[in-house]
């Protein structure tokens, strides 16, 4: 038989029953709970309590009257046990220990059924404790009294005084406890750090079941330096980071119970005493732990070990959901966690992102750019091939995903959050001083997109070209132009990209308002297939790297090409040296005409010109004197390597077939 349905039925067959047959089924409970100790009697608790509701609202008390019987055959039953063992000169028997364990269960459930026998019981507090099975016997009955004693009305001076000779006689007796469990921290810190890496990761498993209970500790300096050195430091061993998540995390599931059990108390006495102000220390007491911790766990988020962030990230769902932090600070990490390579992170922190949308409607937009920034900082652990640049896409049945398509998913039905992410990711593009161009490869609803990128290089693209055109004489600042030159280069093939893409025209762009009302006969917008936006010049200077560039006449000639591309790109003059004051074009060719081919080395192409004389001559000696013996370098004719690099890139996407069918928005 089943034991909850052994004691169910031991109570329900006690009603009315002769003294004389109570004993045996009474000392069957006993025996349930002696076998039931090691795995646990949360069950027996709950099944009392539910027996007990039951009759709350009831006039007759059946229940309660055969609990009471139980109770009164177990404290006869203590008396005859200790008769006998002080006749036989034993010390506590296990039948003893198990009538002491039964006892305490149901005076945690129901503590008035033990006032009448608090007398008894009390006497037991003077005994001598030379074995395990004593101190359990002492325990009872210490925490018996501890619940009864409270509830009695009149309780007589003379066992007053004698329970307060008890109670003092205990403290100066077992006082040391405070001093023991300081040694107990103490050795558990010297084993931590110890040699033996097994060694140390079992005193630190010992520590986190230790300070479940003595949960100040974790409060001490000894244990935040040891905590947060172990999730901070890079060359801490993964197991021991894991471990000092997983105590945390053992902390948290404790303190939840404790929570559910002081709920459950406050609803059974909450017309009787104010029970909320205990509730609100013990959960204070919890969130000035985490607090204390919370910037170190969030930060293991970012950790090349799967583990590591998976148990992070359990405990952080855990802190949410006990309301320990403001959940604001945590958004932009579990952003960063939702462009995780392992699925399971990813599903869990998408998870809690939508719960918190739905709990706090617009934290996520107002987080949303910091989480994008913390998603790319999270790829660069996880894209660990420094000779490629990294990419905000991945792959998923042969679809290309963007690994923010998530958090793009949960606000793009609103029209302005939307448009405020998306005019926060294009403003990376206006400030790229600020932002690297790996970056911006990795950030990188269309018209609107195509319209901000418009105004964009119409402002950011004629600053540069201005100071490409008052540096020209100093190549020395030459380099740092180029490189903020190649983020507008890389909106305007965005834009080509999208035109294409969705199949926009010019007329339709140049139509296109932001301030025009959305239509409710708007249709969505299809897309081409097998089409993947590759930036593969941006994505090539990556690659190489942009530090310590040879002050050669190539890598000159190299940064004047790059201001003519961004000239010709921008469109911004009519001619890429009509206004540049660079020098005087020997050669008529235009942007338009189509015949003024070059690669990026000044190569011809199939359809030049004959006429093979250079557009401009430069001044390369840096002191713009060309009559002093300088040095001069002639620029190819036509400025055409950007758009000669955009024809290769976009028939190379057809020749690969490589699609994007899913219902990603933005890599």
């Amino acid at each position: 038989m089943a034991p909850k349905k052994l004691v169910n039925d031991t109570i329900q067959s006690m009603r009315g029953s002769h003294e004389d047959r109570q004993l045996q089924p009474v000392m069957n409970i006993t025996d349930v709970v002696t076998m039931c100790r090691d795995t646990g009697l949360d069950w027996f608790e709950q099944l009392l309590e539910n027996l007990f509701k039951k009759e709350e609202n009831s006039n007759s008390t059946p229940v309660e009257q055969a609990c009471e019987q139980i109770v009164n055959c177990l404290v006869e039953n203590v008396l005859r046990i200790e008769e006998h063992s002080a006749e036989a000169g034993a010390t506590c028997s296990s039948r003893l220990i198990s009538c002491f364990n039964t006892l305490h269960l149901f005076c945690k459930v129901k503590p008035e059924l033990l006032i009448p026998h608090a007398n008894t019981i009390q006497p037991y507090l003077d005994i001598k404790c030379s074995t395990p099975g004593d101190y359990m016997v002492l325990h009872n009955v210490a925490r018996i009294l501890e619940l009864a004693v409270p509830l009695m009305d009149h309780p007589g001076e003379s066992f007053l005084a004698q329970l307060e000779e008890d109670m003092m006689k205990l403290v100066l007796k077992h006082g040391m406890l405070v001093s023991i469990r300081d040694k107990v921290f103490n050795v558990m810190l010297y084993f931590i750090r110890h040699e033996d890496e097994e060694v140390k990761h079992k005193a630190l498993a010992g520590l986190g079941f230790f300070v479940m209970r003595e949960y100040e500790y974790m409060l001490g300096r000894d244990m935040r330096e040891l905590y947060i050195d172990l999730l901070t430091r890079k060359e801490a061993p993964v197991k021991m980071r894991c471990q000092v998540l997983r105590n945390m995390l053992m902390y948290l599931m404790e303190e939840e119970a404790r929570m559910i059990k002081a709920d459950q108390e406050w609803k059974k006495l909450q017309n009787k005493e104010d029970l909320k102000e205990m509730g609100d220390i013990q959960s204070g007491m919890a969130s000035t732990i985490i607090q204390v911790y919370i910037k170190q766990i969030l930060e293991s988020f970012f950790h090349h070990h799967s583990q590591v962030r998976m148990i992070a990230l359990s405990v952080i769902t855990l802190i949410l959901r006990q309301g320990l932090v403001h959940p604001v600070q945590i958004v932009p990490y579990l952003i960063s966690m939702g462009t995780d390579s392992d699925s399971t992170i990813r599903a869990k922190a998408d998870q809690q992102v939508q719960e918190l949308d739905k709990k706090y409607p617009g934290f996520i937009q107002i987080k949303a750019m910091q989480g994008i920034k913390m998603s790319y900082r999270l790829q660069e652990i996880l894209q660990q091939d420094p000779s490629e640049p990294i990419r905000g896409i991945r792959m998923d049945d042969d679809n290309i995903i963007s690994l923010n398509s998530f958090i793009y998913s949960l606000i793009r039905s609103n029209r302005g959050q939307r448009r405020a992410m998306l005019q926060s990711l294009l403003n990376m593009f206006d400030e790229m001083g600020k932002a690297t161009l790996s970056e911006l490869i990795y950030m990188a609803e269309p018209l609107y997109i195509i319209h901000e990128i418009d105004i964009i290089v119409s402002v950011s693209g004629s600053n540069i070209l201005q100071s490409y055109k008052e540096s020209v004489c100093q190549t020395t600042a030459l380099p740092n132009l180029f490189m903020m030159s190649q983020g507008c280069i890389l909106l305007l093939m965005l834009k080509q990209h999208l035109k294409e893409l969705y199949r926009f025209t010019d007329s339709k762009i140049h139509r296109y308002s932001p301030t025009e009302q959305a239509k409710v006969w708007d249709k969505p917008l299809n897309r081409k297939a097998k089409m993947t936006f590759n930036p593969s010049q941006a994505m090539d200077l990556v690659r190489e790297g942009t530090q310590d560039l040879p002050q050669d006449d190539d890598t000159k000639t190299k940064l004047i090409q790059g201001y003519l591309d961004t000239q010709m790109m921008t469109m911004t003059f009519p001619h890429p040296l009509s206004q540049s004051g660079l020098g005087t074009p020997a050669a008529a060719g235009t942007p338009s005409g189509g015949q003024a081919g070059g690669d990026a080395q000044g190569g011809p192409e199939t359809g030049e010109s004959q006429d093979s004389k250079p557009v401009a001559v430069i001044d390369l000696s840096g002191d713009g004197d060309g009559d002093n013996g300088g040095q001069k370098v002639e620029i190819p004719k036509a400025p055409s390597s950007l758009m000669a690099y955009h024809k290769r890139s976009m028939s190379s996407h057809h020749r690969r077939g490589r699609t994007s069918k899913s219902s990603s928005h933005s890599s």
